[in-house]
């Protein structure tokens, strides 16, 4: 990793419970060489289908958080972690069984200044979404912040960054 891509150390760190993906881009950002973002499961939900899953993800993502604040990398650093609310989980339905997804706000990608990240407007999740907006503002002063309605991509476990993140050597063509 270090030929590769430049990497100065390697951490592992524990991934949500129920991504499809695996992707550590769901609940973790690398915002610089300093900070570090990270989902936090804030609210406890209602649902009891996926009450294990928000109790499990919130205890994963507070250890993550406690061990990169503790953690010294190899220039004798450490990362300033900043926490961004993830809004929890929605249903859907195929062929008479309902799956939960996860949703997320950290899915993000960084571009000339812009954090084009993930968002929902499901009503139920107005209030997180404000919250998630504000804290970017604040883990991120000098970039501008937009988000991008995703609720449609999120059902297949994924959001912005997971889409944007490659480029294909195609010509365009119609959708």
């Amino acid at each position: 990793w270090k030929d590769y891509a430049g990497c100065k150390d390697t951490i592992i760190t524990h991934s949500i419970t129920d991504d499809g993906t695996g992707h550590i881009d769901m609940y973790l950002k690398i915002a610089s060489d300093n900070v570090v973002i990270i989902g936090d499961y804030m609210e406890e939900l209602e649902q009891s289908d996926v009450w294990t899953f928000q109790t499990q993800n919130r205890e994963r993502m507070d250890e993550n958080a406690a061990f990169l604040e503790a953690y010294v990398k190899p220039d004798g650093t450490s990362f300033e972690v900043k926490r961004v609310v993830m809004p929890g989980h929605r249903a859907a339905s195929s062929g008479g069984e309902t799956e939960w997804y996860p949703f997320t706000y950290i899915n993000s990608t960084f571009i000339n200044g812009l954090n084009l990240w993930p968002a929902f407007t499901f009503p139920d999740w107005e209030p997180s979404r404000n919250l998630a907006e504000g804290q970017w503002k604040e883990a991120l002063p000098d970039m501008e912040h937009i988000w991008i309605d995703s609720e449609e991509l999120s059902f297949w476990s994924g959001a912005i960054h997971c889409i944007t993140r490659t480029i294909p050597d195609l010509e365009p063509g119609e959708w």
